[in-house]
């Protein structure tokens, strides 16, 4: 079955049925296998209660991807490589295009949402895992041209450039202008930044009629709900070279804000935007409540 020789110009097959490619590319994935072959990169899983030659189901997973894995050369197959990450479902698959023996271009496939993402790495030669004295598991890739070693999917990057962002809700009457009620409040919440500051507008007909702005004081700066990580992918060399680039992330608090209305309208639309930098906030709930409604919105753990 694994039959691969590297001596030889071409790979002979790892899968006689498909014709698979590269064992460095070859990733037990529970109870199936991963595997790079000419048809792109397929999944073989057994079935329940079949015995025999029909026992093995393939899954190809890489259709779309058939035109750039064409590009890769004969000669050049078995220096593919591949990784499964167990805890984030995903698999690595890096292979060469340049038809030099490197390899210049990873992809990879989320289990998950069962698609796949193209990494922009430096060139990788093979993947590893590696444990260090806590415990803790590290995910490591080989430079295919120095001798480096890079964690991955350790971090995100922040580029440090401010994002303007804006969100306005549909009319309320949704067109209609003889639809009224009568209003009685907003309630927005859910998490921003520290220093952010968030602009709210309460619009009817197009006019600006109440307005307020979620800076600091919205929030309880001694208790941070989550810390978003803003470092690049490939974090840092563990060997042969200095750090990249290191980050400790932004915190995130929660914010709630009410916004009284006390009046009759025809419809009501809510815009809020930030030009603040750093800039992160997200949006949970946005409640126009009406008038006399019974209020039973935020859970206990949302107040302080």
């Amino acid at each position: 079955i694994y039959s691969v020789d590297g001596w030889l110009t071409t790979s002979s097959a790892i899968d006689a049925q498909n014709g698979g490619y590269s064992h460095r590319a070859l990733r037990n994935v529970e109870n199936a296998i991963m595997y790079y072959s000419d048809a792109g990169v397929d999944r073989v899983k057994p079935r329940n209660w079949v015995a025999g030659a029909t026992a093995m189901s393939t899954e190809p997973l890489s259709d779309d991807l058939r035109s750039i894995l064409n590009l890769i050369d004969p000669t050049r197959r078995n220096t593919s490589s591949g990784y499964y990450n167990t805890t984030l479902n995903n698999y690595y698959f890096s292979f060469d295009t340049g038809n030099d023996g490197t390899n210049d271009t990873m992809f990879v496939y989320s289990s998950l949402v069962g698609a796949w993402t193209e990494y922009v790495m430096p060139p990788i030669s093979d993947y590893g895992l590696w444990i260090d004295s806590d415990g803790a598991e590290h995910i490591l890739a080989s430079s295919a041209s120095g001798g480096q070693m890079y964690e991955i999917e350790c971090d995100f990057q922040d580029f440090g450039s401010a994002i303007d962002t804006e969100l306005k809700t549909k009319r309320w009457d949704f067109g209609n202008t003889g639809q009224w009620k009568t209003f009685d409040h907003i309630d927005i919440t859910w998490l921003k930044n520290e220093w952010a500051e968030v602009t709210v507008e309460v619009i009817v007909d197009g006019e600006i009629v109440a307005s307020s702005t979620i800076d600091d004081t919205f929030i309880d700066i001694t208790w941070q709900a989550v810390t978003l990580g803003n470092s690049q992918i490939w974090l840092n060399q563990i060997g042969g070279g200095t750090w990249i680039t290191s980050s400790s992330g932004i915190d995130l608090y929660q914010y709630l804000i009410r916004i009284p209305l006390y009046d009759s309208w025809p419809n009501v639309q809510v815009r809020m935007y930030s030009v603040t930098n750093p800039n992160v906030w997200t949006l949970d709930n946005l409640k126009i409540s009406r008038e006399n409604e019974v209020i039973d919105f935020f859970e206990t753990a949302n107040i302080w």
